[in-house]
């Protein structure tokens, strides 16, 4: 006998959004705590099906890192920041160019 799981309906950006938020603050206790992360995965798994997580996921990433790749007006940048490449930066025009 065979059964066919009833499709499930996709999730708007606007949830999958909120779900990354909502992951993000249950995450975040347990910042340092490995097992309580992969405990607090594994419970997010159970309530999400793969591929719905894995855009969870991806927006939760999206959320975290969102202040530090957008780039800010240099006045507006705190002191230092326009200096961090700095030492990284080639020196010789050729490469620069490149």
């Amino acid at each position: 006998m065979t059964t066919t799981a009833t499709p499930r309906r996709a999730l708007t950006r606007g949830e999958v959004e909120h779900l990354g938020a909502d992951l993000i603050r249950t995450l975040a206790p347990h910042v340092g705590d490995p097992d309580n992360v992969d405990a607090a995965l594994l419970a997010w798994l159970d309530q999400h099906d793969v591929p719905d997580l894995g855009l969870v996921h991806l927006a939760a990433l999206r959320q975290v890192f969102a202040d530090c790749l957008t780039p800010a007006p240099t006045d507006e940048a705190p002191p230092g920041a326009a200096l961090f490449h700095h030492d990284a930066a080639p020196t010789n025009t050729e490469e620069t160019d490149r």
